[in-house]
């Protein structure tokens, strides 16, 4: 009867559980912290896609103070939501791109055509490039994809989005960084 009892109570916690998991919004994460909140970013150094090494360099390094905000965009080939904010990230880059600096962080994707063909697809200009081996992923503590950490001129971080971005989240967060 006592087992009996312990099984009940352990279904009865997973089925809360499970509950809990199914009633929640998927495309709510925006309520993770990030320790970094007010601290320096991580440095990094991410090997560009061809396409932008002719206007930025082979590679992009990250390195303290950027001199302007950056948008710092993690994103799949494979992550439908990252399908449906990258025409944002494109406008925002379009509009504010003498002021912030929009950038793409390709990670998790297992090759660089499905990579290429993204890019190709949403013709993203603002310069993406590689985390082949999730250096940068990690250092950042990406929780899932996409992820996008809004950083002020001096390099600290201001803001972190998890999950699918909106048109008036990324604008909100781009004005914050602006004044």
């Amino acid at each position: 009867m006592k087992r009996l009892a312990i099984v009940v109570v352990v279904v009865a916690l997973l089925a809360a559980l499970m509950l809990f998991g199914i009633s929640r919004d998927p495309n709510t994460r925006d309520d993770i912290d990030s320790p970094l909140l007010g601290r320096d970013m991580p440095s990094f150094s991410m090997p560009l896609f061809e396409r932008y090494q002719a206007e930025y360099g082979s590679t992009l390094a990250f390195e303290g103070d950027p001199g302007r905000p950056v948008v710092l965009n993690f994103w799949a080939s494979w992550c439908a939501p990252c399908r449906d904010e990258a025409p944002m990230l494109e406008a925002a880059w379009r509009s504010y791109r003498d002021e912030v600096l929009v950038v793409g962080v390709n990670t998790q994707d297992r090759s660089a055509e499905n990579a290429e063909a993204f890019l190709d697809e949403f013709a993203l200009s603002f310069p993406n490039g590689r985390d082949p081996n999730s250096r940068i992923n990690i250092d950042y503590g990406i929780f899932g994809l996409p992820e996008t950490f809004f950083i002020r001129a001096d390099g600290t971080l201001s803001h972190k989005h998890a999950g699918p971005l909106t048109a008036e989240v990324l604008e909100q967060q781009i004005q914050a960084l602006l004044n």
